[in-house]
């Protein structure tokens, strides 16, 4: 005799059975029909992202522009053998015209102009391709994103790149970061951050110290760390308004591209307020012949003024020198 349980899970298999073949039999039609489809693959278009990248624009023509390699000149021997011992800075410094040259032999009247804060706009980046001659020397953000990138492309267009370096600074309302130099911390923590802010980054000439920065206030930490930088062979630029040891422009016995600077103007500032200052820049260089400018790129509207400003400079026969070229080597 069956057990009832045996038989009654016999019936449900039998069923089973029967409702599989009736599904089998119906998809079948729509699987040979389906396959027709799939055998003729439809064509899928490429979708391309965005990217994070800088891409820089600019109205000039790359083999058109000022400073072109024929008008260089290959005097100042001995000013690129002594450079020689800093080697980025002797890799990326800019050579000199013959008119740039004359103007240092001469004692005419000169000015170095940096354009610092680069990289954070890309509208910014163009506009300073598209405007500024050259000869102006660009300083660029130590946060940007595709630092390499952004100067390899710069430097195409023949100019000189150097590099802001985050600082603590007397301007509270300002954020520096996390690794940005501080004189409440030891050498190794600001080395720590120095190598941060300058790692994988290439065509760097030097560094900008920022006006109002502390650490200078520690003369031998800074003393320390900007021996550093010229074991790296780096350039220095010093913005800050702190008196500075003669020790400093001297590395292992030798004369060290240490830079101070003169002025820093205010460019998140009302028009009339710019022009005021770089006219009495004009009457500086009458007297002093030489200024160092570092010019904040805040907006595209300062750097118009500022265009227009170098523009009206070779009539008054005041040369534009690279910033290496201030290095008293």
């Amino acid at each position: 005799m069956i057990h009832p349980m045996v038989s009654k899970l016999s019936i449900i298999d039998i069923h089973g059975v029967r409702r599989f073949c009736i599904g089998v039999l119906i998809a079948l039609p729509f699987t040979v029909v389906l396959s027709f489809f799939l055998s003729n693959p439809v064509p899928v278009k490429l979708v391309e992202f965005d990217s994070e990248k800088i891409e820089i624009v600019s109205a000039q023509d790359p083999s058109q522009i000022e400073g072109k390699k024929n008008d260089l000149i290959s005097g100042n021997n001995e000013f690129n053998q002594r450079a020689s011992s800093f080697p980025h800075f002797a890799r990326f410094m800019s050579p000199l015209t013959k008119i740039q040259a004359d103007a240092i032999k001469n004692n005419s009247p000169r000015l170095t102009i940096i354009i610092n804060g680069l990289g954070q706009s890309r509208k910014i980046v163009a506009k300073v391709m598209e405007l500024m001659p050259s000869s102006v020397t660009l300083s660029l953000s130590p946060y940007i994103k595709d630092h390499n990138q952004t100067s390899k492309q710069l430097n195409g267009y023949e100019f000189e790149t150097w590099m802001d370096i985050a600082s603590l600074t007397l301007d509270k309302t300002s954020d520096p970061g996390e690794v940005a130099l501080n004189p409440t911390h030891n050498f190794e923590r600001n080395i720590n951050a120095i190598t941060k802010q300058m790692n994988q980054k290439t065509n760097i000439t030097g560094i900008l110290l920022p006006p109002q920065s502390l650490v200078v206030e520690t003369p031998k930490l800074w003393k320390s760390l900007s021996s550093d930088l010229f074991d790296q062979g780096y350039g220095i630029l010093d913005n800050a308004n702190a008196i500075v040891s003669p020790k400093l422009f001297f590395h292992d016995d030798k004369r060290a591209p240490y830079i101070k600077g003169d002025i820093t103007i205010n460019t998140n500032t009302k028009k009339e307020d710019i022009l005021k200052s770089l006219y009495s820049i004009e009457k500086k260089i009458s007297d002093q012949k030489n200024i160092i400018l570092t010019y904040p790129a805040k907006t595209p509207a300062a750097l118009d003024i500022l265009s227009d400003w170098i523009n009206s400079l070779e009539k008054k026969k005041i040369t534009i020198l690279p910033l290496s070229a201030q290095a008293k080597l």
